[in-house]
């Protein structure tokens, strides 16, 4: 038989076969794609730390400067490879709970900035009163996005049992695992840290420890990570004792039998010593400076007053890693608050 490849036939094949070479082209490079795809490395709820805003609420662009910032000043943990932001207002107001139910649904979203102050769009009537009265900012977020929302205090059942545990409670119990049951006294137990590391590892099948080099150099990163939730506790306890930022507690009307109380952080409960938290985030508020009583001259003034962060739990984060919200907290307060001397940051 003549096999041989002649121009002719080699001509012939292209001319009657084209397509066929061309879909099985096509065909190689998806399937390629999908393999990629599918065995490649993806950021974990965990690894990404996503700061979102809320409508009502203008980021800076200073903001992203400062919050891009961070990861090269070490203020996360190593865990943390990822910073995000989401502004929630670019988009509109009609487009706000859209954008906002896609983010938490594919669990995007670590905190969220909302003013504690009148949504004009957010009115009711109270029974027997003829007269408007209004939702602030945050109260609208809480009502519409409860299920996504952790509580800093403790939720209480009527009964006044602890019905799900806060924030604070958590990462208390967490790092005192680590310290012998008291972390302000006691010493880090490596040996537990160490243990618990190579456990989780295993069971997420992290690529980035596979030797035992990246395994060795990993341990020491998540002594790093336990210390700085550690002290992280530490600070902010102590910005709350002082007054740097504040709970502010929010009932939630869920339904007409059932409110639930939603503790969330006060960035700015006072403007004398967090007013300058407006150089990242701010709303417009209506005041007169010579005559508050005096409707007719208000004029719109930027300000970051009672300005809350509401701290969330996205289906797929893991517990454990929630507790780098504080160590945002904390560097927020380090930057903007002016009763610590010197002021960190820039």
């Amino acid at each position: 038989m003549d096999a041989k490849i002649t121009k002719k036939r080699l001509g012939q094949m292209l001319s009657y076969d084209w397509l066929k070479i061309i879909g099985f082209v096509v065909g190689a490079i998806i399937i390629w794609s999908l393999i990629f795809t599918m065995t490649a490395t993806r950021i974990t709820p965990a690894q990404q730390f996503t700061v979102m805003n809320y409508k009502g609420s203008t980021l800076t662009a200073a903001f992203n400067q400062r919050y891009y910032g961070l990861g090269r000043q070490g203020v996360f943990s190593h865990e943390v490879i990822e910073l995000t932001t989401v502004d929630s207002t670019t988009g509109g107001d009609e487009m706000v709970n859209t954008m906002l139910d896609t983010r938490l649904q594919t669990d995007e979203g670590d905190v969220l900035f909302a003013a504690h102050a009148k949504n004009p769009d957010a009115s009711y009537t109270v029974e027997g009163s003829e007269e408007k009265q209004y939702y602030t900012y945050l109260e609208t977020f809480l009502r519409g996005y409860y299920i996504y929302v952790l509580s800093l205090e403790d939720t209480l059942d009527s009964e006044g049992n602890v019905a799900q545990k806060g924030l604070i409670t958590r990462m208390t119990e967490y790092v005192n695992g680590y310290y012998g049951g008291d972390y302000q006294t006691g010493e880090l137990d490596k040996e537990k840290v160490e243990k618990d590391f190579k456990k989780r590892i295993k069971k997420n099948d992290d690529k980035r420890f596979q030797s035992d080099e990246e395994i060795k150099k990993g341990i020491k990163k998540e002594y790093e990570r336990i210390e700085k939730y550690r002290d992280g506790l530490i600070k902010f306890l102590d910005y709350l004792e002082k007054g740097y930022i504040a709970y502010q507690k929010n009932l939630v009307q869920i339904t007409e039998t059932y409110t639930r109380e939603i503790t969330t952080l006060n960035m700015c409960p006072n403007e004398g010593t967090m007013g300058k938290l407006k150089e990242e985030i701010f709303y417009k508020d209506k005041r007169n400076a010579n005559d508050p009583n005096d409707p007719e001259k208000m004029t719109d003034v930027d300000t970051a007053l009672n300005m809350n962060l509401v701290f969330l739990s996205t289906p797929n984060m893991e517990k454990q890693f929630q507790y780098e919200t504080i160590l945002y907290v904390n560097a927020l307060v380090e930057r903007y608050c002016t009763a610590l001397k010197p002021a960190q940051g820039s």
